[in-house]
């Protein structure tokens, strides 16, 4: 069965009189969707929201619409591509909730270049990390994300090749989230991990418990691993093959209040686990506080307790190994 979608028309009815009327019309001519651009949000907002999506879904279903893609011409290479990135999550929140399953993204729609502009390779390199975020989080939304071949750097197919090649060859993305700062266990495996190819760290943590920079300039920079420091979890959550969960240390704390205020910043739930990809592996050191609930021990993502009875299992060997050699 074929099915029809309006796009030209509905773009220029939204522009001329309105959503309401873009939608009905779009009825009245036999569509049996439309595709929605960032520019049909209904009211002042800058931002879609989740109110504005319920009211768009009730008028499409009021007139037996559906939304085949929702496109958005947003520019990564810009000063700011953190915060463009989180305008992006909105719209795919926005895109989700009004039931599109496709999320159509011109990744850099420059037109003209001045004789200063950077380079493709160094483009890629700045953009790349932003644009597998938004991919990741528009999988974690039940969306397909549609990446653009258009504009001076990604013009046409072989423009866009070698950006979707380096997408692919980004490997594990392993987060450690929580005492950063402190906790031991963070460092020596962010030690370990270097030794390997293909991994990109997610830092996760209170400004207060940033890792430090001696890690960073010791081990991370001087090998080129690249990495990210967020203080939410819930938006790195998407993109993690790994989440390796530490707890909030009282005993660094000099202060008390500064514990009690930082002492809850991550709780893992599951709430949080409908976010995560579906054979992401958590990890801990342990023993835990609250920071992974309970609730999340029956999850087959849960693997601390399999990573603590290997842990075993190696110092038994290494035990047995020193005595052999102490004979």
């Amino acid at each position: 069965m074929i099915k029809l979608t309006n796009y030209n028309t509905f773009q220029a009815d939204v522009l001329s009189h309105g959503l309401e009327y873009a939608v009905r019309h779009s009825a009245e001519l036999g569509f049996d969707a439309v595709e929605f651009l960032d520019t049909c949000m209904m009211g002042d907002s800058i931002l879609p929201t989740l109110g504005e999506a319920k009211d768009v879904k009730s008028l499409l279903d009021r007139y037996g619409l559906g939304v085949s893609c929702y496109s958005v011409g947003v520019q990564l290479l810009c000063d700011d591509p953190t915060a463009t990135e989180k305008a992006l999550f909105a719209h795919i929140d926005f895109a989700a909730a009004i039931g599109s399953k496709l999320f159509h993204h011109t990744i850099v729609p420059v037109l003209t270049l001045p004789a200063d502009a950077p380079s493709y390779e160094d483009v890629m390199q700045k953009i790349l990390p932003y644009a597998e975020h938004i991919a990741a989080y528009c999988t974690s939304r039940g969306l397909t994300c549609l990446y653009e071949p258009q504009g001076m750097y990604f013009n046409g197919i072989q423009g866009l090749k070698p950006f979707l090649a380096k997408m692919k060859q980004t490997g594990h993305r392993i987060g450690l989230c929580g005492d950063l700062k402190y906790g031991r266990t963070v460092h020596s495996l962010i030690a370990a991990m270097s030794r390997y190819e293909g991994i990109r760290f997610v830092l996760i943590s209170p400004e207060e418990l940033k890792l430090p920079g001696y890690v960073r300039y010791n081990v991370l920079d001087p090998k080129g691993i690249p990495y990210t420091e967020v203080t939410s979890l819930e938006e790195a959550m998407p993109e993690l093959d790994i989440l390796y969960m530490t707890r909030i240390q009282r005993e660094r704390f000099d202060d008390p209040t500064e514990y009690d205020r930082l002492k809850n910043s991550y709780i893992l739930d599951t709430q949080k686990m409908r976010l995560a990809k579906e054979k992401m592996a958590v990890l801990h050191p342990l023993p835990r506080v609250n920071e992974i609930s309970v609730a999340v021990d029956d999850d087959p993502r849960a693997a601390y307790f399999r990573q603590t009875l290997n842990g075993k299992y190696m110092r038994m060997a290494l035990i047995l190994k020193l005595l052999e050699e102490a004979k």
